[in-house]
């Protein structure tokens, strides 16, 4: 048996795991049995050490139909006959190898997790983090990173509705890539989830199984693929050609109503998905992995099962209806097979040429290994440093000209059009309502007056001053783009992107930021439909390594009932008076301003307070649903002078406002206190909007007025608009020319 301990550490087992199998199946377990077990064992890991602490997340809700773990996407309904389908997930490996690759596999692999749900995919969001040093190599990897997920929306005709982009030094050698999908099912569709049944015939259709992906390091968590045989790590490859085939023959399999289980084959392989199948049952399965269509004739069973090629799909199919799915496949020239039959049992039988290979419990290889390494979290000792920071440590600067036009060239702030230029939006641009939308995206739903909302939302920086806060602001962000795009905030879905969770400070940062998100959306009434977890990704800084900045990635969809209510950030005309609901703070900690002007990396969070934030909320959806606003636009990264400024692009429009004397002036323009939202008021429902906020107990004030283009701030002229957008158009195509 020692032999086989050492051998159980090459798919990632310890001593105490191997045994624990060994157990479970009452005999020495062979090294099929044993990688099976650890790619299963593994995939979960994390999410079983956190499960004390995901539990407490709010999941439930009148809307709710499916909760976290329960499926990989979150269904969230929206009425009597249609449900959202959102999730997003990572894949934070080999960006710096090949990007362009990795992006496509894991847009490919989303848009399959929305399949997986009977949804059709509508739209893919991507939350991006790369190095501060924004050179030739940074930007060639973040071009072949967004091209790689618009040329796979492009060819399978998902739209790409938008993203954001992140820069810090913490992710230089290892950028951090999270893309969402969203989608729409018909609800009753939804009801045929995890129920197999038995008798029923599972088959799987997509691109061939291949061999160069089936071996996996699990001891690290990282995807380290390498063909049998060889030491060079071997990329999964995407096909999207054969990701709209699939779309389009599913869809079509969903339309005839004969799925009774449906999953997409991931980075567990065949294994992973038919376990996932079976979780919720008490049924088993009887699989031939030598009926699965093989790229290479040659593969052994460990490399069938294990294979993490893309494009593939397990389907149970009910009795009687095997030609009607068979048709649908030959239809779309998909590779199909009839691989297994569901059986009463809840065991996995596992044959390959009419030979029993093994005999596996399904539900011991759901439940994941009793071995847990739960550490102590501990708070990082700089934490309490930041307690001594004060702004009046801090001089404001002598030309506030210059250090605005500073700011709107800063790579964060021009993040959004980082993204959205370089996507090639071929895909169904007709559902997208408004492509130069910054707040929230918007999709129509067709058939329908309605449409979806959806943004993506984190601040590495805030989370790294302080998780918990950290992590509400950015739930409180991504409710706020939401609702100032005119939408109602229906569910969360969470990606939570750390460094190692053995390291103690790392596993405090996780579990306070899933505390920080749990209250946050607790207090707007917002259900974490599904979670995900990427570890231990971490960056090598001078020789030295460091992990990177926590980011827990906030992906929110919401519903407008009316799409033609849908509001945006843009001033519409000049005289609108502009008012800021929220209260401007003395505050510039953990700014753009701070890190980038003054070089100052470690501070506070902004000033933030849940409960005020929760009440400026209701109150902008009020007045957007009473139609007291033109535009809405909140004050987030940049503070209220790049509010100001994205409001006047879309039209050409300037400003004229006034700064208040009780506050500092660097604050005002360029601090990120939260729990502001800028609108514009036309005159003829001025005194409308007055009233309403009087009998509110939410601060505002008035900011000043649209102009037909010049720019100004205490009666100075700090240019047109048409200036500052050179500016940051400039900087924008400098950046991509680099």
């Amino acid at each position: 048996m020692k032999e086989n301990k050492n051998n159980a550490r090459n798919p990632g087992l310890n001593s105490a795991e191997f045994e624990e199998i060994c157990d479970i199946l009452g005999k020495e377990p062979t090294i099929f049995e044993l990688s099976v077990f650890a790619v299963i064992w593994k995939e979960r890991y994390f999410f079983k050490i956190l499960n004390k602490w995901l539990k407490k997340l709010p999941v439930e809700g009148e809307n709710v139909i499916t909760q976290p773990e329960k499926e990989k996407a979150g269904i969230i309904k929206i009425n009597d006959e249609l449900a959202i389908v959102s999730k997003i997930a990572s894949r934070n490996y080999f960006y710096k190898t090949d990007p362009y690759r990795c992006a496509s596999v894991l847009t490919g692999s989303v848009i399959r997790n929305i399949l997986s749900n009977c949804a059709r995919p509508s739209a893919i969001l991507s939350s991006l983090c790369f190095g501060d040093k924004v050179n030739e190599e940074t930007i060639d990897n973040l071009k072949n990173v967004v091209n790689g997920i618009s040329d796979y929306c492009s060819k399978t005709g998902v739209p790409v509705a938008g993203g954001e982009f992140y820069s810090d030094r913490y992710y230089s050698a290892n950028p951090i890539v999270n893309v969402m999908a969203v989608g729409i099912a018909r609800k009753d569709h939804t009801k045929t989830l995890q129920h197999p049944g038995m008798g029923n015939k599972v088959y799987i259709a997509g691109a061939f199984t291949a061999p160069e992906s089936y071996y996996r390091s699990l001891s690290d968590e990282k995807v380290t693929e390498k063909q049998k045989g060889s030491s060079k790590p071997v990329l999964i490859t995407a096909d999207p050609n054969m990701g709209h085939l699939l779309i389009e023959a599913v869809d079509e399999v969903i339309v005839q109503d004969i799925l009774t289980g449906i999953q997409d084959v991931g980075i567990t392989g065949i294994a992973g998905s038919v376990v996932a199948l079976l979780s919720e049952s008490k049924n088993g399965m009887k699989i031939n992995l030598e009926k699965v269509p093989l790229k290479d004739k040659k593969m052994d069973p460990l490399q069938i099962i294990l294979s993490v090629s893309q494009e593939r799909m397990v389907m149970v199919i009910k009795n009687g209806k095997e030609k009607n799915v068979e048709e649908i496949f030959e239809k779309w020239n998909i590779n199909y097979a009839q691989i297994g039959t569901i059986t009463a049992n809840n065991y996995l039988e596992i044959f390959y040429n009419n030979e029993q290979i093994t005999n596996l419990p399904v539900d011991r290889l759901v439940a994941g290994s009793s071995v847990l390494n739960i550490k102590e979290g501990k708070k990082p000792d700089y934490i309490n440093e930041l307690a001594g920071f004060s702004i009046d440590d801090i001089p404001e600067p002598e030309d506030l000209i210059e250090t605005a036009h500073r700011i709107i060239r800063l790579p964060n702030i021009i993040s959004g059009k980082l993204i959205t230029e370089r996507l090639d939006n071929q895909a169904d641009n007709d559902s997208l309502i408004d492509e130069s939308s910054i707040d929230a995206s918007q999709i129509s739903i067709k058939g329908s007056r309605m449409a979806i909302a959806m943004t993506v939302d984190c601040n590495a920086r805030y989370v790294f001053s302080n998780p918990v806060v950290g992590a509400q602001i950015a739930v409180a962000e991504a409710v706020r783009n939401i609702i100032c795009s005119g939408g109602i905030p229906l569910a969360a879905t969470i990606c939570l992107n750390f460094g190692d969770p053995d390291d103690p400070e790392v596993f405090r940062y996780i579990i306070k930021t899933i505390e920080g998100i749990g209250t946050a959306c607790r207090k707007f009434g917002i259900p974490v439909s599904s979670s995900n977890i990427s570890s231990c990704n971490q960056t090598s800084i001078d020789g030295k390594t460091e992990k990177i900045l926590p980011a827990p990635v906030i992906g929110m969809t919401g519903i407008l009932r009316e799409k033609n209510n849908m509001m945006t950030h843009a001033f519409k005309s000049k005289g609108s008076m502009i008012y800021l609901i929220g209260k401007s703070e003395n505050d510039i900690a953990s700014s753009q301003y701070l890190i980038n002007y003054h070089h100052i990396q470690k501070s506070p969070p902004p000033v933030f307070d849940l409960e005020k934030e929760y009440e400026i909320q209701m109150v902008v959806k009020d007045l957007i649903r009473y139609s007291l606003i033109r535009s809405a636009h909140d004050v987030s990264e940049g503070g209220l002078f790049i509010a100001l400024a994205e409001s006047g692009f879309p039209k050409g429009l300037g400003f004229d406002i006034t700064i208040p004397a009780e506050i500092r002036r660097d604050a005002f323009l360029f601090g990120e206190s939260q729990g502001r939202v800028m609108v514009t008021v036309s005159s003829s429902y001025e005194t409308e909007f007055i009233d309403f906020m009087l009998k509110t107990n939410v601060p505002f004030s008035t900011l000043g007025h649209v102009t037909k283009g010049d720019c100004r701030i205490d009666d100075i002229s700090f240019g047109s608009i048409d200036d500052i957008m050179k500016d940051f158009d400039s900087t924008f195509e400098n950046l991509m020319n680099k």
